[in-house]
C-alpha cells in the first residue's frame, strides 16, 4: 500500500526540500501551511480548533511535523505544547506515525526558549507514546532565505549577493552541519523504514568555521572570508545515528550551488 504522508510546515526551508524528494519517490503527500496558499491545506498550529478539524479531514498514516510556532510570538511555548499534544494524541488514536523534527541542541542550553521548547515537545511525544520518530537535526545549511536561525546560511546569502561574509568568534571551532537535501533524505528514510525512537541527523564531515566560510567565499567570490578571531574554541560535533545516509561534502555542495 502506498504511504500517505501529511507534511506540516511544508513551505519551510526543510519542508520544501522534503516535498521535492517525496514527489520524486511517488509518495502520496498532502502539504500544509499556516497561510492560505493554493495547493496547501490550511493548518495553523496556534489554532486548536483548526488543528483538530483539519487532522480529522486529512486522515493520513504518517504525519511529518516540521512546523514550530516562533518563540517571538506570544505564549509560543504553551501553544507549541498544545499543538503537539493534539497531533500526538491524534496519531495514537488513529495508529498513525509522527515524525517530529527536533534539534541536537535540546540539551545544550535549557535557558534558551527555543531549545527548551523543543526538549519539552520531545518529552511530551514520548509520554503520549504514539508511534514516533524524533529527529534531532544538527544545523541545516543550504541556499535560501528561510533558515536564518543558522548564521552560516546568512553567510551563504551574503556571498550570493556579492558581500564578503564576516565572522566574529573562534574560527577554529568545529561543526558537522547537514545539507538540506541530506536532511530531507533522513525524513524520507524515517517514512519508508519506520524508524522508531530518537535519532541524530548530522553531517559525516567535520569542518571548522574557517574551512566552511572559506569554501563559501572561494566558490562565490573567489577570495577568502574576513575573520575576527575572538573567544576560545568550542566544538559542537554530534555523531550521526547509524540510520543516517552518507551526507554530501560541503565543498561539493557549495561548488554546485555556485555554478
Amino acid at each position: 500500500m502506498r504511504k500517505k504522508v501529511l507534511i506540516i510546515g511544508a513551505d519551510s526551508f526543510l519542508g520544501q526540500e522534503v516535498i521535492k524528494l517525496l514527489k520524486k519517490k511517488k509518495i502520496i503527500l498532502f502539504k500544509t501551511s499556516r497561510r492560505k496558499k493554493k495547493g496547501y491545506f490550511n493548518i495553523n498550529l496556534e489554532d486548536s480548533n483548526n488543528l483538530h478539524k483539519n487532522l480529522d479531514k486529512i486522515k493520513k498514516n504518517i504525519i511529518v511535523n516540521l512546523g514550530f510556532i516562533d518563540i517571538k510570538r506570544r505564549n509560543s511555548k504553551k501553544k507549541n505544547i498544545e499543538s503537539i499534544n493534539i497531533i500526538g494524541n491524534w496519531c495514537k488514536k488513529h495508529n498513525s506515525r509522527l515524525i517530529q523534527a527536533s534539534t541536537v541542541s535540546v540539551l545544550l542550553n535549557k535557558r534558551n526558549l527555543y531549545f527548551q521548547t523543543k526538549y519539552l515537545l520531545e518529552g511530551l511525544i514520548r509520554k503520549i507514546n504514539c508511534k514516533n520518530t524524533i529527529v534531532r537535526f544538527a544545523g541545516i545549511y543550504g541556499y535560501g532565505n528561510q533558515n536564518k536561525r543558522l548564521g552560516f546560511n546568512n553567510s551563504i546569502m551574503d556571498a550570493v549577493n556579492g558581500m564578503t561574509p564576516k565572522f566574529i568568534g573562534s574560527k577554529k571551532s568545529k561543526r558537522n552541519y547537514i545539507y538540506v537535501s541530506d536532511a530531507a533524505k533522513v525524513i524520507y528514510k524515517c517514512i519508508v523504514k519506520k524508524i522508531n525512537g530518537t535519532i541524530f541527523a548530522s553531517g559525516h564531515e567535520i569542518l571548522s568555521f574557517e574551512e566552511m566560510l572559506n569554501c563559501v567565499t572561494i566558490f562565490f567570490l573567489n577570495k577568502k572570508a574576513i575573520f575576527r578571531n575572538k573567544g576560545s574554541r568550542k566544538d559542537r560535533i554530534y555523531k550521526p545515528s547509524k540510520e543516517i545516509p552518507k551526507t554530501n561534502k560541503m565543498r561539493d555542495v557549495l561548488k554546485h550551488l555556485a555554478c
